[in-house]
């Protein structure tokens, strides 16, 4: 009986095949005059988190650009819709009512923040239409309900990993933790550190907490100076990470620093130089990651944008894909088939750690990264 839906013989091989990990490969062959599949994307690009933003827009575009080329989705190409929110939750469900409402988007993917999520989730489940974050990593984003698909590695997934390697890396005995206290990604991240040292037996001896918006973390600092922690957690975004490390530096300390995976952006480097040189970073992807397909995204990236790609780019890359393989393997292009697609999805790898979807959230093997020599290389 034929299903209506593709069979695997009739999905055409094309450059840069998708494989899912459980070992199931789509693929989609060219084909003229495709008409198209609208997909929404909300990302920062200006605001305080236009640092992740920018990159999640240049990683959806390559990767819609290279799907179109190779033949689109069921025949279609991928029309992105795209919104800016500016870093404000309230924009962000103007944004979302504007893609769902107005431009009829089967997907969204986005937004980029956590905090941005919990308010223009619940219009996406009241409307069903399938949510996949690439980001978005606070606790509670799946709870808003079924049509949100979280396809990122949550800080209390991700993190214990990254409290684990460094205790064992570098002998840690007693840390301090300084976290936004205002973001529920922060919030999230200082309960997943929290609770990596303490089953580690290292000593938290400060826990601090500070708005971004402020300008000037003396305060915290000093009081973390007086404790003479083996190392500083910093749990936050590359902006505020950047400059609390600048300003330890300046009062003397010189404990390592450990980030969340808000610090996986150059921009960290770009603006804190040689104060968080031997920093470690919790992640799933690395530029130096040797896998051929993982090459082939990092120098279509450098070629098109004339830089190097940062792991929200890679995520955001990776999304696209692993979203274009849900509706492949759907066989339709609307929102009902790609939810009822979504909550049988495999694991699935196009760079970086494999994702495996749990309870509608991402889970999946942590990379711990150093800053050496101004660069994010992989902990040995």
């Amino acid at each position: 009986m034929n299903s209506g839906r593709p069979g695997r013989r009739a999905l055409l091989k094309y450059a840069g095949a998708i494989t899912l990990a459980a070992g199931v490969s789509f693929s989609w062959g060219q084909t003229a005059n495709r008409p198209t599949v609208k997909i929404g994307f909300v990302m920062n690009l200006t605001g305080v988190g236009q640092v992740y933003g920018t990159d999640q827009k240049a990683g959806f575009e390559l990767a819609v650009e290279e799907i179109n080329k190779a033949g689109g989705v069921n025949g279609a190409n991928i029309e992105g819709v795209y919104r800016d929110p500016a870093s404000e939750p309230k924009q962000t469900v103007t944004a979302f009512e504007e893609l769902i409402k107005r431009e009829k988007v089967v997907t969204i993917i986005g937004p980029t923040s956590s905090a941005e999520a919990f308010q223009a989730f619940p219009l996406a489940v009241k409307e069903k239409i399938p949510v996949v974050p690439t980001s978005a990593n606070a606790n509670g984003i799946p709870e808003i309900g079924e049509y949100i698909h979280r396809f990122s590695i949550p800080e209390q997934v991700l993190l214990p990993s990254v409290g684990k390697k460094a205790t064992e890396a570098f002998g840690l005995k007693k840390v301090a933790i300084m976290y936004a206290a205002e973001d529920p990604f922060a919030v999230s991240g200082y309960q997943a550190f929290k609770q990596s040292f303490e089953a580690e037996k290292v000593q938290i001896v400060a826990t601090e907490a500070y708005n971004k918006k402020d300008p000037d973390f003396a305060p915290q600092l000093s009081k973390i100076k007086a404790t003479n922690p083996d190392a500083i957690v910093i749990v936050g975004y590359a902006e505020d990470g950047a400059a609390i490390a600048t300003q330890a530096r300046n009062l003397g300390i010189k404990a390592r620093f450990i980030g969340n995976s808000g610090f996986g952006s150059p921009q960290l480097v770009k603006l804190a130089g040689a104060a968080v040189e031997g920093s470690i970073v919790g992640t799933v992807w690395s530029v130096d990651d040797p896998d051929p397909v993982n090459v082939a995204f990092v120098k279509a990236f450098r070629a098109k944008f004339n830089r190097d790609p940062g792991t929200f780019a890679a995520q955001a890359y990776n999304t696209v894909y692993f979203v274009a393989a849900s509706l492949q393997k759907a066989g339709r292009n609307d929102s009902a088939s790609l939810q009822r697609t979504l909550l049988t999805m495999p694991s699935f790898k196009k760079v970086g750690s494999p994702v495996t979807l749990q309870g509608r959230s991402g889970v999946g093997p942590a990379i711990v990264l150093e800053i050496k020599d101004g660069k994010f290389v992989v902990l040995k």
